[in-house]
């Protein structure tokens, strides 16, 4: 009996895969807070929300005007999140924010990040802040008479500071 020839099985072709597409998109970042409105020496949790986990992102990246910034964290849950605390200048400032720098950070892929939009903090004086020594105008007796309320000519700062006196 002749021998039996295994039959020849074709030879297996790996599955063509599709080629990855190289990622080409620079990530986005959204800057939120808690509160966007504060009083002086106040503080709020800025909340850095990225479209993808950046690399290599600090303080270095942010613009703050109006107050400080403690350093900026990751979260323990999401990579895409980053938080920090921002406090109020104590005076001087009525209005503060925080922008994130175009270019300033990367993907992993290395694509260079845009910038945020500024996020706009409004400062109020706090209660019974003392006023400014420059912003106040010295007047004497001669400038009004008893009973006057004729105010013309005078211009007044645009906050007034109104401390309560114990007679």
């Amino acid at each position: 009996q002749p021998e039996e020839q295994p039959e020849e099985q074709p030879e297996e072709q790996p599955e063509e895969q599709p080629e990855e597409q190289p990622d080409t998109t620079a990530p986005t970042v959204i800057v939120s807070a808690a509160a966007s409105s504060l009083t002086a020496g106040g503080t709020t949790t800025i909340t850095f929300t990225f479209s993808e986990e950046p690399v290599g992102f600090t303080n270095d990246d942010v613009t703050v005007v109006g107050g400080t910034l403690s350093t900026v964290t990751v979260s323990s849950t999401d990579a895409k999140i980053y938080t920090a605390t921002f406090t109020a200048a104590s005076s001087g400032s009525t209005s503060g924010s925080v922008t994130v720098k175009a270019g300033s950070y990367t993907d992993a892929a290395g694509n260079a990040g845009s910038a945020s939009t500024s996020l706009a903090l409004a400062i109020s004086a706090s209660i019974g802040e003392e006023p400014d020594p420059d912003d106040i105008e010295a007047l004497d007796d001669n400038d009004f008479t008893a009973g006057s309320t004729d105010l013309s000519g005078y211009e007044m700062p645009s906050t007034v500071t109104v401390l309560q006196t114990q007679e």
